[in-house]
């Protein structure tokens, strides 16, 4: 009985399943970029400096006071997490936009679909999450600078390619993480004025997929297209989180259900990036090292910028936005995508924000500055998507002063006024002067630094209130000025800022 039993327990261990493979992941090649602008806009020329200077125009020093910072970025394939950790996409992102698709802003998600944002607390609630013991590998593990302006991107791209496009392009699925901190501040109560206010962190997911797309070849930019054989191409979309960062430093987690064709059985289900916002002084060792490269990589987004497209014609699906703001239905989300896409901040909002009887206006207005060609300019340095952008904000900076002046502008859209143009918004004759010679969205934030500057001497506390609110969100007020102090405070203080500035007092 004994030698039986051992016999079968021989047997039982001799055929054994093995043990499962290490698990390997997908296979991808990881990057790390830099480049002037948003998600959405991708890499842009900086206004009124020629490109081939724009390395030079990332900070030399800490601005203001207020630390750079460094994003510390770790992203680990694994097999599963907790379905119910972190916040849904579909509830945390802001904006889920798909770029050059017929319907550039997304009410539903669909590459970014099943995607979880979420901020916590410490590393060790991090690792409790990742099941599965030793099923997950590490796929990136990169440190790098988020200067105020500049997009720092962490992507991750197929090493082999799965589709082949008809113009023989080889295509690569894609995922990637991309940081961009405002360059202006955020708006402050009346009672934390004294205090610095910290620059606002986007965080913007990116999956790039290839997918299955009728071959279309428009009869009329306004009607239906004729479908033509399908065809394999790269199609983008962005969920852009705006995490609430109470201090710093700060855990971020992104997790997304894998983009990656499997290779094999063992291709990752899920990848989780781990992102550590922390300050970083000038005193950080690494500091150089890092600034270098992103100068670097400014400099070679720079030199691409400066070649130009092969036209000097606007992009074609900017010209389709703009088509779309004659359709009603239409209206909005064009409206949008044409202000994120050209970088035109003030029609964003007015966008975003106004009723349907004044984006018609917005959209009338400037439908007629498009037909009439009166955004084109002769200067080769700049692009015409950026002129377009100029020509938008100008349109709706003229909308929004014509409705003040009638008395017709509803609150939220002068909040919306007040926000970009400080107190120079409560003067809609002023606003007219401002823009009347179409400057340069460089020209025109001087003009409106320097007028809000004169209105810190005005006799109403409360346009002086405004105008340093406008000013201290830009970090341009003038030292120790106080718009509520006595008037011989007020112009000591002015006084003082004019002689560190060699202006005359």
């Amino acid at each position: 009985m004994l030698a039986t039993a051992c016999a079968l327990l021989t047997g039982c261990a001799w055929f054994a399943p093995p043990p499962p493979p290490a698990y390997a992941g997908p296979d991808v090649v990881t990057r790390l970029d830099h480049f002037v602008g948003s998600p959405l806009s991708g890499p842009r020329a900086v206004p009124g400096v020629h490109a081939g200077a724009a390395a030079a125009t990332a900070p030399d020093s800490e601005a203001a006071g207020e630390p750079w910072l460094t994003a510390q970025v770790q992203v680990i394939a694994c097999e599963r997490i907790p379905e119910d950790w972190l916040t849904p996409a579909s509830t945390a992102a802001t904006l889920v936009a798909a770029p050059h698709a017929p319907v550039p802003l997304r009410a539903v998600a669909e590459l970014t679909r099943g995607a979880r944002f979420g901020v916590i607390d410490d590393r060790a609630t991090f690792d409790a999450q990742l099941e599965g013991g030793d099923r997950h590998r590490e796929l990136m593990h990169t440190t790098s600078l988020v200067l105020p302006g500049v997009t720092t991107c962490f992507e991750l791209v197929s090493r082999a390619p799965t589709d082949v496009a008809l113009d023989g392009t080889l295509l690569r699925p894609t995922a990637a993480v991309q940081i961009t901190r405002s360059a202006d501040t955020p708006e402050q109560d009346e009672d934390a004025r004294d205090e610095p206010a910290a620059r606002p962190v986007d965080v913007t997911l990116l999956v790039s997929v290839p997918q299955t797309v009728p071959q279309t070849v428009p009869n009329n930019a306004l009607d239906d297209a004729d479908e033509q054989p399908a065809h394999r191409t790269l199609r983008h979309e962005f969920a852009l989180w705006q995490p609430e960062l109470e201090q710093l430093p700060a855990l971020l987690v992104i997790a997304l259900p894998s983009p990656f064709a499997p290779a094999n059985d063992q291709a990752g289900d899920v990848l989780v990036a781990l992102i550590e916002l922390s300050p970083s002084s000038a005193a950080a060792p690494d500091l150089e090292r890092r600034l270098a490269r992103v100068r670097a990589d400014l400099g070679e987004h720079a030199q691409r910028l400066a070649a130009g497209p092969g036209g000097r014609g606007p992009l074609p699906e900017v010209v389709r936005a703009v088509e779309a703001l004659l359709l009603p239905e239409k209206r909005r989300f064009g409206l949008v995508y044409l202000a994120h896409e050209t970088g035109a901040p003030l029609a964003a909002d007015v966008a975003l924000t106004g009723g349907d009887h004044a984006l018609e206006q917005l959209c009338t207005a400037f439908l007629s500055v498009w037909e009439a060609g009166r955004w084109e300019d002769d200067d080769p340095e700049t692009r015409p998507i950026d002129l377009l952008g100029a020509a938008l904000d100008r349109t709706a900076y003229r909308m929004l002063a014509g409705a003040r002046s009638a008395g017709t502008l509803s609150p939220a859209l002068h909040s919306v006024l007040l926000r970009h143009a400080g107190e120079v918004g409560q003067h809609a004759a002023l606003v007219e002067e401002l823009i009347a010679d179409r400057p340069s969205p460089v020209v025109l934030r001087s003009r409106l630094v320097d007028q809000n500057l004169a209105f810190l001497e005005d006799h109403s506390p409360a346009a002086r209130v405004r105008a340093y609110d406008w000013l201290a969100q830009r970090d341009l007020a003038p030292p120790h000025y106080d718009p509520l102090a006595p008037a011989d405070e007020r112009l000591a203080a002015l006084r003082a800022a004019a002689e560190r500035d060699g202006a005359t007092p």
